[in-house]
């Protein structure tokens, strides 16, 4: 691929950049066969980019005045508004000079991108735009700081660019590719692009904005813009190698610059699109008008020098030796002390709160027809200039240590310590429990809180008392929800973050509620029956029993009872019959008599026995009055026809009783007693006679005494 047009004219050192600044900070207009403000005499600063340095030249005497060095190979050049600052882009060292025209010395380098062109300053001395040929790039210059805040990638080789008289756009010309990148500054990013004629290099916009005038180096072409719409609306044949251009302050005449062209200057009437006239002044590179447009300066090579022309007369009047190969110059009025840069000085408070409204003394220099002041990176809320050695401005939100700077047209405060404003946090407020609902819960817990107070962000604990919360939720700075432990009594629901706990207050308060003691409850009992006599362990389950002081079986109290749990206890049945209620009572009442609480006494059941005795033979002889009965009888139990064991069995004869015997393992009881006679005669026999017991029905039996002799 053969190498571009553009790119081989810029390595051989054949291209012009046209830059011109008048002292309020846009390009440079003139008029040019219309009445002319009288001219003045002023200075000019000439790019030489063959010995590396300014030369300044007094235009009223045409004599150089001071020679600056500066970078490698200077091109672009351009002046801030009021003229306190140049700007030269210097292409072999990737980087911009800061000229102070007071002292005439570089206070500052910005390292750039690589090949820096054409330069521009925007119409508030703010920023300063850098086009970057070998880049394809522009760098944005902040000038307070003297850095580069943003790079954008533009078309390429990017070859000259100019600023909206509004600020709001810059336009670059883009050599290689036949475009303007349209840059919002704003938003620091291409937003349109416009295809214009071959190899643009030259590029000025009207006074009102309106129009964007693009000289074509190859094509011999200027194209006419319309920047509301950004298309090509006109085109006009020129001079071939148009590199330079400049309009006049009313816009009535466009004024471009050919290295090639027989008349190296060409007149265009802008209203009529048409060539008025052409002026011989020698192969130029870069051209600028002085405020009053009487007078078109032009940089020419060969030859080193700079042509003053008469736009009145439009002939070369005189010229004036510089340094090697003049490319771009900048026009700074004298008709006025140029606008120094403003100074802060000090500032008082130099600190307060992180939200902002702060009003701050801003005392320094330079600070009339201020448009902005700036904490950092962010304007002031508001500000008002007192004089051009104070201000007050209202500081806005912010965090950390911040520089205080204030801008005019000539630019904007260098940072200094003397500048610096602190945002102080604001202290973290001891937090405040103003209420809490509801007031009160159960003593085992788990009522959900609601807390409402002040200072609640970050906080790292709650507690009920002495006990913590189970949880806790922060809702906001003035609201949080927690969850109540167990606990018992009144305690103070309190708050802590980091910036400690919340003093307690009636209002944070909170009553545990104990459960009320449940009457106890009979759900079941085990066995449901049991012996008359009583003595059967029952178990009781149910509920409530805890601290039980009774149990009957009906209207009788248990033998004993012990609880087990609360819903469980043991119970020894008294005696008794039918079938009872088992009820449980504790300090809260008495269970109610249900169904599953009865218990049944079942009555005891007795074998039937029988007594058998067999007569007994006797003798009374001897004449004694009483008679010694030996008796006997067996006791059977007729049920399960067995002997009966271990049982009394009482033996009388009338009304005597004889005596008591036991029965043997045979069921059989003997005994023996003394009877008197007389009885024995008038009974005939005796009897037997068992009580029988719990389990044994009694029995009796008789016999007869048979009296012998």
């Amino acid at each position: 691929m053969p190498i571009p047009v553009a790119l081989r004219r810029y390595s051989a050192g054949l291209t012009a950049l046209v830059l011109a600044v008048s002292a309020a900070g846009a390009v440079t207009l003139a008029t040019a066969g219309a009445a002319q403000a009288a001219p003045e005499a002023g200075l000019l600063y000439v790019a030489n980019s063959g010995t590396n340095d300014v030369s300044v030249i007094d235009t009223g005497t045409g004599t150089v005045t001071a020679t600056i060095p500066v970078g490698t190979t200077p091109r672009g050049i351009a002046a801030a508004p009021g003229g306190a600052r140049v700007y030269v882009a210097d292409s072999g060292s990737n980087a911009v000079s800061v000229i102070d025209t007071a002292s005439n010395t570089v206070t500052a380098t910005v390292p750039v991108g690589s090949g820096p062109n054409g330069v521009a300053v925007a119409p508030d001395g703010s920023r300063v735009y850098v086009a970057n040929f070998n880049s394809a790039s522009v760098s944005v210059i902040d000038t307070a700081a003297n850095t580069v805040t943003g790079t954008v990638p533009v078309g390429s080789l990017p070859f000259n660019l100019a600023v909206a008289p509004d600020g709001s756009r810059v336009y670059v010309a883009n050599s290689d590719d036949d475009t303007v990148s349209v840059l919002d500054t704003a938003a620091n990013a291409v937003t349109a692009t416009v295809r214009v004629a071959a190899v643009p290099e030259a590029v000025a916009v009207s006074p009102d904005g309106g129009r964007l005038y693009v000289g074509g180096y190859n094509s011999a072409t200027l194209s006419t813009v319309d920047t509301a719409t950004n298309t090509v609306v006109s085109t006009l044949a020129v001079g071939p190698g148009t590199n330079a251009a400049v309009v006049s302050p009313n816009g009535a005449e466009l004024y471009l610059g050919s290295f090639n062209a027989p008349s190296n200057l060409t007149v265009v009437d802008t209203a009529a699109n048409t060539v008025t006239a052409g002026i011989a002044a020698g192969k130029v590179r870069g051209v600028a008008l002085d405020p009053s447009g009487a007078n078109l300066y032009a940089t020419n090579f060969p030859g080193d020098r700079v042509s003053f022309v008469d736009t009145a007369t439009r002939t070369l009047t005189s010229s004036v030796q510089v340094g090697t190969d003049p490319y771009g110059l900048a026009y700074v009025s004298r008709s006025v002390t140029p606008v120094p840069v403003p100074v802060v000085g000090g500032i008082s408070p130099a600190s307060g709160p992180a939200a902002g409204g702060t009003v701050v003394s801003v005392s320094g220099s330079g600070f009339t027809g201020a448009t902005g002041v700036k904490f950092g990176a962010v304007a002031a809320t508001s500000f008002t200039v007192d004089s051009a050695g104070s201000l007050t401005a209202t500081a806005p939100a912010g965090s950390g240590t911040v520089d205080v700077t204030v801008t005019t047209p000539a630019g904007t405060s260098a940072t200094s310590a003397a500048d610096r404003y602190s945002y102080v946090a604001a202290p973290v407020p001891v937090p405040v429990v103003g209420g809490i609902s509801p007031a009160s819960g159960p003593a085992a817990g788990g009522t959900v809180v609601s807390v409402s107070g002040s200072g609640f962000t970050g906080a790292t604990g709650v507690k009920f008392g002495a006990v913590a919360a189970t949880s806790f939720t922060v809702d906001s700075a003035g609201s949080l929800t927690a969850t109540a432990p167990a606990g018992s009594g009144t305690v103070d629901v309190t708050v802590t973050t980091p910036a400690g706990t919340s003093a307690t207050s009636a209002a944070d308060r909170f009553t545990y509620v104990a459960a009320p003691v449940p009457v106890p409850v009979v759900g079941g009992i085990s066995p449901a029956s049991g012996p008359a006599a009583g003595g059967t362990v029952v178990s009781v389950s149910g509920s409530g029993f805890t601290g039980a002081t009774g149990v009957k079986f009906g209207a009788v109290a248990a033998t004993s009872f012990t609880v087990d749990s609360a819903g469980s206890l043991t119970a020894t049945a008294p005696a008794g019959t039918g079938t009872v209620d088992v009820t449980v009572t504790t300090p809260a009442g008495t269970s109610a008599a249900v169904a599953v609480d009865r218990f049944t006494y079942v009555a005891a059941t007795r074998d039937a026995t029988a007594l058998s005795a067999a007569p007994v033979l006797l003798s009374a002889g001897g004449g004694g009055l009483s008679v010694n009965l030996a008796l006997s009888a067996t006791l059977t139990d007729t049920t399960t026809h067995t002997p009966v064991v271990g049982q009394s069995v009482k033996f009388t004869v009338g009304s005597s009783t004889v005596c008591t015997g036991v029965t043997n393992a045979q069921g059989t009881a003997s005994c023996s007693g003394l009877v008197p006679l007389l009885t024995v005669v008038l009974n005939g026999g005796y009897q037997a006679a068992f009580a029988g017991t719990a389990g044994l029905q009694p029995a009796t039996a008789r016999a007869a005494l048979i009296q012998l002799g």
